[in-house]
């Protein structure tokens, strides 16, 4: 792996692998494609989290009371 700046202070490109440009300016073309949604890299529009009304992923919630340290057990958490 690269490191991200070379002896001289210039940022390494994600795009080309080159020095002294970011990728957003890269000369070359964008070797990973973007979502069209987002304009994120990594993922299609029918994949986007922009793509639903929630921008999180859902989290699990507890059915009930769990101890939360196992040394102190008068800390609980409570179930949503």
């Amino acid at each position: 792996r690269r490191p991200l700046y070379n002896h001289n202070g210039e940022s390494l490109c994600f795009n080309c692998n080159d020095y002294g440009h970011f990728a957003i300016h890269c000369p070359e073309p964008q070797k990973r494609k973007r979502c069209e949604k987002c304009q994120r890299v990594g993922h299609a529009v029918a994949n986007c989290r922009f793509n639903t009304k929630e921008t999180f992923p859902k989290t699990h919630c507890l059915e009930s009371k769990e101890i939360v340290g196992a040394r102190n057990e008068k800390y609980f958490q409570e179930a949503l």
